[in-house]
């Protein structure tokens, strides 16, 4: 029976997207296999968090690597907390590694694919990479490292030769796949999207009822850097009218920003929640009527907004601002599940919130678009079917 050691900064009790996709994975295999998973003793909206250094999950045994404890708030402490993981992790490997291991590493912290590489050079493991983010390529483009810097260039030279060495990577989006296939050195590449739980029909049936009072426009997850929130600060100034109310749910610089400005002028029909469990998220999205999904345009290609999935799970429709061209738009096109519009025009957001107010049929049509993409493309049980398939091949 294989053993299949999979590594990630966050796991299971955290509530976070790269913990929750990583807890499912890790599950589903160990019907069959022998799984550890090795993982930070943090939570990610609680770095104080000193969860137990061994556990037992389902049959998933937990190890908890000691990390600094700095949090995500400044960048240097952020980085403290990277490398004292990194080599938590390197250092495990080097003790406890086996041949004809599995290593699959996630992609937080950034070179984690690197680290495992390092820590079982010559030891017959074999390597997967599961690429959440394309780094540096996302923070450079971003502004948040020079791509000219010699660090730069050294983060690109280690992430290619991670990926060239690696036995298997697997990417969350096609427009993913197709940047880094002219660096994989022809190593193995396989695109399975990201997943949310099945929440079935929706039990009160919220978009059939014709609403000719107000819109509850949602968004569930991270509000970061890759997340630009000039459109929605417009959006704070000029939505007053409490027929448009917003509901934000989630951590990350921008959705404090946005929370403090939306305090700052009293709206009243702005409420901001922390981020949620995951037993609450069929009734957190079935809350709104539409969620927003937002995506700086300058990290097409290299970041995919995981929170798409469960809004379809939910039967809701998508407002994304972002690229009208990039990949988000071109499913909510496809798929028929919702609309896309720029992300730094929140005059235009406005007028066709207030649109959709007043034709609440479109928003019953693009709810079952959704729901019907979920089913057809995006559940976790055609995901994790995939992802057997492609560890066949390691």
């Amino acid at each position: 029976m294989a053993r299949y050691i999979l590594v990630n900064r966050y796991f299971h009790p955290d509530e976070s997207a790269t913990s929750q996709f990583l807890t499912d994975l890790a599950l589903h295999l160990a019907a069959r296999h022998d799984v550890v998973v090795l993982t930070s003793r943090q939570l990610l909206e609680n770095p104080a968090a000193r969860l137990p250094a061994r556990d037992t999950v389902d049959g998933v045994r937990i190890r908890r690597l000691w990390s600094t404890a700095w949090g995500r708030q400044r960048l240097p402490g952020r980085m403290l907390d990277y490398l004292s993981f990194l080599a938590a992790v390197s250092l495990w490997l080097l003790a406890r590694v086996r041949r004809n291991d599995i290593v699959l590493a996630k992609t937080d912290p950034p070179l984690l694919g690197t680290a495992t590489l390092l820590a079982t050079l010559g030891r017959g493991v074999r390597r997967v990479q599961w690429i959440q983010d394309v780094f540096p390529e996302a923070a450079t483009r971003l502004g948040i490292l020079d791509r000219r810097s010699w660090l730069a260039r050294l983060l690109a030279l280690l992430g290619r030769l991670s990926l060239r060495r690696s036995d298997l990577a697997v990417t969350v989006s096609a427009g993913m796949l197709s940047r880094l296939a002219s660096s994989a050195g022809g190593a193995p590449l396989a695109h399975i999207p990201n997943w949310a739980d099945d929440f079935g029909p929706d039990p009160d049936d919220r978009n059939g009822r014709e609403r000719n009072t107000r819109l509850v426009v949602g968004y569930s997850g991270n509000l970061g850097r890759a997340h630009p929130i000039e459109g929605l600060l417009q959006l704070v100034e000029h939505a007053t009218d409490s027929s448009v109310e917003f509901l934000f749910s989630g951590g990350g610089v921008h959705h404090q920003r946005l929370r403090q400005r939306a305090q700052q002028l009293n709206r009243a029909n702005w409420a901001f929640l922390p981020y949620q469990p995951r037993g609450r998220l069929a009734e957190l999205l079935r809350r709104a009527d539409l969620h927003l999904v937002v995506l700086d345009p300058r990290v097409e290609g290299c970041m995919f907004p995981s929170k798409v999935y469960g809004i379809l799970s939910a039967g809701r429709p998508i407002l994304h601002l972002g690229d009208p061209q990039g990949e988000v738009a071109q499913l909510v096109r496809e798929q028929r599940c919702g609309w896309s519009l720029r992300a730094d025009d929140g005059a235009q957001v406005l007028a066709l919130l207030q649109q959709l107010r007043a034709e609440p049929h479109r928003l019953r049509e693009a709810g079952r678009g959704a729901r019907a993409a979920y089913e057809r493309c995006y559940s976790r049980t055609l995901a994790l079917a995939r992802w057997d398939e492609v560890l066949r091949r390691v």
